[in-house]
């Protein structure tokens, strides 16, 4: 059997029959990976707790006619207070949840692993109120969604003082075309969401929490929702502890 060697950002876990785990990663060379840790939820195992959502790990793993197999893990960072503490849990398991909706089984997006692992990192030092707004924005604008910020999806006018934001349009309306769809938003909010697509992520990430950052990131949410027809659950969770 084949045997290659991969980096990834664990994903999520499930059990497959009494002893083995099917582990779902987003990796560096291959996309979406689905590989069967045998033996993972004895107390014996190998692979102890090397391979919990939010792990990033370098693997050994064999090539499997329908499933890979994993026979070595090396932890590269655990993440463990991503795991720990609760409010990290919860923004962690959005990010991991939206990356496993837009990922590609057996298709390579550095660009997509990358942003996961850097904000896998990021929230294990602190957990910036932007942070899950810039998150999923980042995310949008990889896979080719991002929305229009600057001029009115109708009339292309240039928005610069009031706006309605039309998630199914794509993008901002101005005051003249806000009956033709879109929801009134805080207008500091969509200046936050010009700094975190114009590569200014890191002024975004160092404004407090307010009206700003939480319409921030329910536009974030709706729109990724809208765009890819997938329901982020996770946000479920993180709407009761955020």
């Amino acid at each position: 059997m084949p045997l290659y060697i991969e980096r990834g950002v664990v994903l999520r876990t499930h059990p497959l029959g009494e002893t083995d785990r099917i582990i779902t990663l987003m990796t560096a060379g291959r996309g979406r990976l689905r590989a069967v840790a045998k033996g993972i939820r004895r107390t014996s195992s190998k692979f102890g707790s090397r391979l919990e959502p939010g792990s990033h790990v370098t693997l050994q793993c064999w090539e499997g006619r329908s499933l890979d197999g994993i026979n070595q893990v090396e932890v590269i960072e655990p993440h463990r207070r991503c795991r720990e503490d609760l409010a990290r849990l919860t923004v962690a398991s959005v990010m991991l949840e939206a990356v496993h909706h837009v990922a590609l089984d057996d298709e390579a997006n550095m660009a997509l692993y990358r942003l996961l692992a850097r904000a896998m990192g990021a929230l294990e030092t602190t957990i910036a109120p932007a942070l899950l707004a810039g998150f999923l924005w980042k995310l949008q604008s990889l896979e080719g969604f991002a929305p229009g910020l600057y001029d009115c999806i109708e009339c292309g006018s240039e928005v610069d003082d009031t706006a309605w934001f039309d998630i199914p349009g794509g993008g901002v309306r101005c005051y003249a075309c806000r009956t033709r769809g879109g929801q009134p938003v805080e207008y500091d909010a969509i200046l936050l969401i010009r700094a975190i697509l114009g590569g200014q992520l890191g002024v975004a990430l160092n404004v407090a929490a307010g009206p700003a950052v939480s319409t921030a990131e329910s536009l974030a949410v709706g729109h990724f929702e809208f765009h890819t027809e997938k329901r982020l659950r996770s946000m479920s969770v993180a709407g009761e502890v955020m």
